[in-house]
């Protein structure tokens, strides 16, 4: 879990949010004492140990949303599964996200950008929703 708070942060970082090693060393020593069931109360330890002003609330709780969401892991699981055999080509497995977002508008399911971005594996977008969230935050939006 040090591994994933030390790239969150990085993440911060490249989104303009100013974190010192010290604030990440801070950030390490109280989540030794959370649970990491209690999501709230793991997203607002993280926050008082690396958020400096208040500036920077609307981006870190944008961004830690983003990146704590669960989408991240279940589209590694899905693409462990690719490899495992359940499409045994990359092909195979964007056909069946293609027909997995169609099934999804024909129920008038309406989703998210940044679901749309993971569904297409598309690193781009989903880099340009961080770059947006944290331009939203800086501007005061």
């Amino acid at each position: 879990m040090e591994d994933k708070i030390i790239e969150f942060i990085n993440v911060l970082r490249r989104n303009g949010v100013r974190v010192s090693l010290s604030e990440d060393l801070d950030a390490l020593t109280a989540l030794q004492w959370v649970a990491l069931e209690k999501r709230e109360i793991f997203k607002d330890a993280l926050r008082s140990s690396v958020i400096k002003a208040a500036t920077d609330i609307p981006a870190y709780d944008e961004l830690f949303d983003i990146y704590f969401s669960g989408l991240g892991e279940a589209l590694k699981k899905g693409l462990n599964a690719a490899s495992d055999g359940l499409f045994p080509t990359d092909e195979e497995l964007m056909e069946a996200l293609k027909n997995f977002m169609e099934f999804l508008e024909r129920q008038g399911v309406d989703i998210s950008r940044l679901a749309e971005a993971l569904m297409k594996l598309d690193r781009g977008a989903l880099e340009q929703l961080i770059r947006e969230a944290a331009g939203r935050a800086g501007s005061g939006n």
